[in-house]
C-alpha cells in the first residue's frame, strides 16, 4: 500500500492504570496514566507527519486526553467529540479481570443479539460503530478517530467481512497504537484497514 494515501487514522487511546490491572474499562472513566501520556505523545510525533485535517474522539477522558495531546502536535486542531465513539458498553463487566470473566464476554460474543443489562448487545454496537465510520469516512477531509479497541475490532471486523460473532480472529494496535484507513480501488465503496504504528496483538472487545 505505499502507494496509497490515507483517507482516515484510527488510533487507540494511551494506558491507563485500568488496563495495567487487566480489567475491562468499558464506560469507566480513568485518565491516562504516565505511560499513557509517553505513547500519545508518541503516536503524535508519528502522525506530526501526516496530513490529517480533522480530529473526532471518543468523549471519555482517556480518549479526550489522547486527542488533546496529539492535536497539540497538529497545531491545535480542533476536536470533535461523539459519543458513537464510546466503546462496547457491557455494564455488568465495568471493572472485573479479564482473565477471570472470559467466560462472560465470551456469552455476549456468541449471542451477539442479546443486550447485557444496562448496555447493548454486540450487533447493536456493531452497526453503531459503521453507522458512525459510513458517514464520517471522507476521502476528501483525511480524519483522526481517537477511540477504544472495541471501536477498532469492529471496524476492523466490518472492513474485512469478518464474523462478528468471533472478534478475537482479528488483531488491534495497542495502547496509542494506529490504524490507516485506504479507500479500496479494486472494491467500489470499499476500504482497507492497516496496523501502521505500534504493536499489535490478538483482537478483543471491551477495552
Amino acid at each position: 500500500m505505499d502507494d496509497k494515501k490515507p483517507i482516515a487514522y484510527v488510533m487507540r487511546h494511551g494506558d491507563t492504570d485500568l488496563n495495567d490491572d487487566n480489567a475491562f474499562r468499558g464506560m469507566l472513566d480513568p485518565c491516562l496514566n504516565d505511560e499513557g501520556v509517553v505513547q500519545a505523545h508518541k503516536a503524535a510525533e508519528f502522525l506530526s507527519r501526516q496530513n490529517i485535517e480533522r480530529v473526532i474522539c471518543s468523549p471519555l477522558h482517556r480518549a479526550v486526553q489522547t486527542a488533546e495531546i496529539v492535536s497539540g502536535t497538529l497545531g491545535g486542531r480542533c476536536i470533535e467529540q461523539s459519543r458513537c465513539l464510546f466503546p462496547w458498553q457491557i455494564a455488568p463487566l465495568y471493572g472485573k479481570d479479564k482473565d477471570e470473566f472470559a467466560e462472560a464476554l465470551d456469552h455476549f460474543v456468541d449471542n451477539p443479539t442479546e443486550t447485557p443489562k444496562n448496555g447493548e448487545s454486540l450487533s447493536d454496537f456493531i452497526e453503531r460503530v459503521g453507522d458512525f465510520f459510513e458517514d464520517k469516512l471522507c476521502p476528501h477531509c483525511v480524519t483522526l478517530f481517537v477511540c477504544h479497541t472495541s471501536n477498532i475490532v469492529a471496524l476492523n471486523d466490518i472492513i474485512n467481512g469478518t464474523s462478528e460473532g468471533s472478534p478475537e480472529s482479528g488483531e488491534v494496535v495497542a495502547p496509542g497504537g494506529i490504524c490507516a484507513i485506504y479507500c479500496d480501488e479494486d472494491e467500489d465503496g470499499g476500504y482497507e484497514i492497516e496496523p501502521i504504528f505500534g504493536e499489535t496483538h490478538d483482537a478483543e472487545f471491551g477495552s
